[in-house]
């Protein structure tokens, strides 16, 4: 399941739009919102805040965690609305195995069996990799991680996605590699 990033102005199912975001932490020049954000309510009137459902990752951003589509805008409104993200390309990804551990038996029927964990969760973040002067994805290019100390690397889709995965919560840097344009570098002359 994809839980897609919120952003100042995205809207709830009420109608209401975000009014705070992280002004450091922007996706396409629009800032990324957080829990507890500020959102102004046009069916009941009144000014509420995101409040979180459902599963997330512990993703901290200038001290804040991140609001994620379906969470919730807790105002004057019964039900309340849930948040709907205005963008598909920053999102986490929560594996189904993550949520709920599922049994087989050997015949593909459910069994009923205790939920002990065979392993440790997968945690997956995947980081949209573009070129900063153009805004053009960079699809199939490689990248170099460093993930809580460990090094990973890889190479970014062919939508320009880089994929990290962790067994535990872990902080991420991500470096992507390139080669410098090849030509002959002509200094200015004189000064």
């Amino acid at each position: 399941m994809r839980r897609y990033n919120l952003r100042e102005n995205d809207k709830s199912t009420s109608g209401g739009i975000v009014i705070e975001g992280i002004p450091d932490d922007t996706l396409d020049g629009v800032p990324l919102t957080f829990l507890g954000a500020k959102v102004v309510c046009p069916a009941c009137k009144r000014t509420g805040v995101i409040v979180g459902q459902g599963p997330r990752y512990p993703d901290i951003s200038m001290g804040k965690q991140m609001a994620l589509d379906n969470d919730i805008c807790v105002c004057g409104c019964e039900p309340p609305p849930r948040m709907r993200a205005s963008q598909k390309r920053m999102f986490e990804d929560h594996l189904e195995s993550n949520i709920a551990n599922r049994w087989r038996t050997d015949n593909d029927e459910p069994a009923r069996r205790s939920a002990a964990p065979a392993s440790s969760p997968q945690y997956v973040r995947w980081f949209y990799v573009r070129n900063s002067t153009t805004g053009q994805r960079l699809a199939h290019r490689d990248f170099v991680a460093d993930v809580g100390g460990a090094r990973q690397s890889g190479k970014t889709d062919a939508e320009g996605y880089a994929k990290i995965t962790t067994s535990s919560e872990q902080p991420v840097s991500i470096h992507v590699v390139f080669s410098s344009p090849r030509r002959t570098l002509k200094p200015r002359q004189g000064a």
